[in-house]
């Protein structure tokens, strides 16, 4: 049986998979390497506490810019339309407070559960097209480190813009 396997052809003792998921999410790669093996058995909506509280911050943050500028635009838009509502109908402050609370707490409850999943579903797409566009290992794994990864670029976009507000 052995001369029927080539054993240089075994894979290490990491899988390949794994070695490309650890390329790809960069900072705190084992954690979601753990929620894509809990995403391709069949879990796909788990919890995030990050998007949960920073909301399409998060989103950019992982450079899922497009995700996170729908979303973005999403809370715009709603505050407009909540807005009109309010004047049209005369809601009180308090009303105003309490609705305030209740759908940043639904809405960041949606985002705490898509953002994994959006954020996996994009990581196996671009590890696949990766994959699939190359067979140089050190071109894989390079490719896969600067498609994926983590972008500081918002946080120091929303600093500079909160300093911005602040000084005038």
């Amino acid at each position: 049986m052995s001369d029927v396997i080539d054993e240089s052809y075994l894979p290490e003792s990491t899988m390949p998979e794994e070695r490309y998921l650890q390329a790809y999410f960069g900072s705190q790669a084992n954690y979601y390497v753990e929620k894509y093996k809990a995403y391709v058995a069949g879990d796909k909506f788990t919890f995030n506490i990050a998007p949960f509280f920073i909301g399409f911050i998060w989103f950019f943050y992982r450079k899922l810019w497009i995700e996170g500028s729908i979303i973005f635009f999403f809370i715009i838009c709603s505050s407009y339309v909540e807005e009109f509502i309010y004047g049209l109908l005369k809601v009180s402050a308090s009303v105003q407070t309490t609705i305030f609370y209740v759908s940043s707490f639904v809405f960041g409850m949606l985002w705490a559960f898509l953002g994994n999943y959006l954020y996996l579903k994009r990581a196996e797409k671009s590890i696949n097209n990766i994959l699939s566009s190359t067979h140089d290992e050190e071109e894989r794994l390079g490719q896969l480190t600067k498609k994926g990864g983590v972008s500081l670029i918002p946080f120091i976009i929303i600093l500079l813009i909160i300093i911005y507000f602040l000084l005038v």
